[in-house]
């Protein structure tokens, strides 16, 4: 009943949270708007707010070791692991999620020591490289679940 309301309003022409789009998720739809409360949507929309958040954190990781970008890939890191915690309390997601876990600490220790100030710069853009790309390729496993 009021499906058919939100219809002749005008508002509705999305209300099933699903739009073709060019950027697709993995369900090869996107939500548009989410309405608590009418029928599995909110668990669709949750989920789909998380693998927005996910993509939107993958398009961040910067490639270059410099000051800043160290502690941009730090602040991707730690809202990863914010984006990890939420997905875990999932519980279609939790025992996927915990993997993904024993992933943050090798990419953390590996990001600190591209920051000594020991190693030539080569180094550290090797090690930063190394650790970026690990970071990514953990944001894609998660963007899969």
């Amino acid at each position: 009943m009021q499906l058919n309301r939100w219809k002749e309003l005008g508002q509705g022409r999305h209300i099933y949270g699903k739009k073709k789009s060019k950027q697709l998720s993995p369900g090869g739809f996107r939500s548009t708007i989410c309405i608590p409360g009418i029928f599995a949507l909110t668990e669709y929309c949750h989920m789909n707010e998380t693998y927005e958040k996910l993509k939107d954190l993958f398009h961040r990781i910067p490639r270059r070791h410099t000051a800043d970008n160290v502690k941009e890939i730090y602040s991707i890191l730690d809202a990863y692991e914010e984006v990890l915690l939420e997905m875990e309390r999932d519980s279609r997601y939790a025992q996927q999620v915990v993997p993904l876990f024993a992933a943050l600490d090798p990419i953390r220790a590996t990001v600190k020591k591209s920051n000594d100030p020991r190693a030539s710069k080569k180094t550290k853009d090797q090690l930063f490289d190394e650790a970026s790309g690990a970071l990514k390729d953990t944001v894609e496993e998660a963007m899969k679940l």
